[in-house]
């Protein structure tokens, strides 16, 4: 994932900014534990909206530790303690990015061949104990990623088409291991979530895919180089209408924690709607945050 889904912590308040933090520090313990160290390079804020969703879904409550990181070495931080959720968002990160590596290496020329190659290698060990706790898990995601590659090498003139082929992924990884009702909400969630964060990608990078004549799925819908004030609007309706379908699934969802409920509603009204703006009407000074300026 690409680090869309964030928050707007002015907003929050300083219990539910404080679990966020420990939440997303927590899994980059766990990916530093359970996948190597330089894993933790690859981390993203969209993993925190992954854990919390997995942790409502399992009935799971974060238990807050204190512990040093290599970043922050002279003062214990807060942590979330590895817990079911935290340990496999990080484990099907870390295989989403050797995935999205080896996709690189078929695709991609000079310098992002090299980063994609240094990937490949730095993932090596996470990706065999993925496959070593959480079977198939692998297979599954390659597979999704091998849809979305021939679906773009193919051109297809469909923003939706390649959107739906990456939510099915997002959908498969968070419904991993859960069954009935709860696999149902979790299928729902990630099918939209993983919808919501391809068209936001695609419209961040519009640009730069047309510069360097790349595959972009609104310039093939649209059959144009410019990304017009129509397109826009279209795009920040359906952009909208994935986000009220994540809704429908969280409504679903159990949470006993009223701040992790809090935090879903945050991303879900402020945190989405900020983003996929700040994408549409981008300031000239701002950074992008998707996968390919962070190089995945």
């Amino acid at each position: 994932m690409f680090g869309y889904i964030r928050v707007s912590e002015p907003e929050l308040k300083v219990r539910e900014l404080s679990l966020y933090r420990a939440c997303y520090c927590g899994l980059c313990r766990s990916l530093g534990r359970e996948c190597g160290q330089i894993s933790r390079l690859y981390l993203s804020y969209d993993l925190a909206f992954m854990a919390l969703v997995r942790s409502a879904l399992l009935g799971e409550t974060f238990e807050i530790g204190t512990h040093r990181c290599p970043v922050h070495p002279f003062r214990k931080r807060p942590m979330a303690e590895p817990c079911p959720s935290i340990r496999f968002c990080a484990a099907a990160h870390a295989v989403m990015i050797r995935g999205k590596a080896l996709d690189d290496l078929r695709d991609e020329k000079g310098i992002r061949r090299f980063r994609a190659r240094l990937i490949r290698f730095q993932t090596r060990r996470a990706c065999r104990k993925a496959g070593k706790n959480y079977p198939g898990l692998w297979a599954m995601i390659e597979g999704r990623l091998g849809e979305l590659a021939v679906l773009e090498k193919d051109g297809t003139p469909s923003a939706d088409i390649p959107a739906e082929c990456f939510g099915n992924m997002l959908a498969d990884i968070l419904s991993y291991g859960l069954d009935g009702s709860a696999e149902t909400v979790a299928k729902e969630i990630g099918m939209h979530t993983g919808k919501w964060v391809y068209l936001v990608d695609a419209l961040d990078d519009f640009e730069e895919d047309v510069k360097k004549n790349r595959f972009n799925p609104f310039r093939r819908l649209y059959g144009t180089d410019e990304l017009t004030e129509d397109i826009r609007q279209d795009a920040r309706r359906a952009l909208m209408g994935e986000i009220a379908a994540i809704r429908l699934g969280t409504d679903l969802l159990n949470v006993t924690d009223p701040d992790v409920l809090a935090l879903i509603e945050h991303i879900l009204d402020v945190g989405l709607p900020e983003t996929a703006e700040s994408v549409l009407n981008p300031d000239p000074k701002r950074k992008k945050r998707n996968g390919r300026r962070l190089g995945l």
